[in-house]
């Protein structure tokens, strides 16, 4: 807790709760903007990686193509 303990000394008990609570809600206030970054960033991990895995079976498709077509033409010039 932010509340120190020279400070708490000196403070009535409703003013060391209202201190204590205050630093409590700030402390769950970082915690949920963590939170949200937390999930903002799984969001794009999971967009990037249905990118990368989308752009990885068109190459891959590329590739098969490209082998096929080959095959063709040493076929035809065999």
């Amino acid at each position: 807790m932010k509340c120190d303990k020279v400070k708490c000394l000196c403070l009535s008990g409703k003013e060391k709760l209202n201190a204590m609570l205050a630093d409590v809600v700030g402390e769950i206030s970082i915690k949920q903007k963590l939170i949200d970054e937390l999930e903002s960033s799984q969001k794009r991990l999971r967009a990037m990686r249905a990118h990368y895995e989308e752009k990885l079976c068109t190459l891959a498709n590329k590739i098969r193509e490209t082998e096929l077509e080959r095959d063709k033409v040493l076929a035809n010039l065999g």
